[in-house]
């Protein structure tokens, strides 16, 4: 059986409906879906849950960050400047080139802690930075975005209200990835004609889950 996926839309019409939203005990609130959660104030109702809370949104702004053997450097650059930023973070590995990892498996690890609401975003570290993107992306709710400079990375946040952050370790620079960190974090996104066309895509990503 399916399991229930709670969206953005639903939280949405739930606020037009009366500001409470039934959720089942294993259902997946998207991250869009959770942002609305607390923006909107609807209330979250789970069977054999304390009522009035909503489980699997996170009070603490937690950052998952996870490599493969490609991208060590890298992510220490990128757990150096959530430190710095006062940023909470959980640091996935790996810890050495030489230990071998496939990136399918830790962006996977990421992204399912940031649809699951442990994480509120993600870094995920490869070679290049493609393969962990896609990867992500496979998850519900999940807008993870390649990003190699300051500009990209103010459109992935400001337009496309990315979650996760993909990097190449093999092509960014500690400069480089220290700003696109700072963006990351600390760009808002813009809303506005923007939600409409994030609205377009989860419109998609619904249909083609339930097709």
């Amino acid at each position: 059986m399916k399991r229930q996926v709670i969206t953005e839309d639903a939280v949405r019409r739930a606020a037009r409906e009366g500001g409470i939203l039934q959720a089942g005990e294993d259902a997946i609130i998207t991250p869009s879906a959770r942002d609305a959660l607390r923006d909107l104030g609807v209330e979250l109702r789970r069977p054999g849950r304390v009522q009035g809370t909503a489980p699997r949104v996170p009070a603490f702004r937690v950052v998952g960050v996870a490599c493969d053997h490609g991208g060590v450097m890298v992510k220490a650059w990128v757990c150096k400047t959530l430190a710095d930023l006062g940023i909470e973070y959980r640091d996935h590995g790996v810890d050495s080139a030489g230990e071998t990892a496939d990136y399918p498996d830790k962006a996977a690890e990421i992204a399912r802690k940031v649809q699951e609401g442990t994480y509120w975003r993600g870094v995920v570290i490869d070679g290049a930075g493609i393969g962990s993107a896609i990867t992500a992306n496979k998850f519900a709710g999940i807008r993870a975005g390649m990003v190699y400079d300051t500009l990209t990375a103010v459109n992935a946040r400001a337009h496309n209200n990315i979650n996760i952050l993909s990097l190449g370790g093999q092509y960014l620079g500690q400069g480089t990835v220290t700003e696109i960190v700072k963006i990351f974090i600390q760009t808002e996104f813009e809303g506005g004609r923007h939600q409409r066309r994030i609205d377009k895509i989860q419109k998609i990503d619904d249909e083609e889950r339930h097709s």
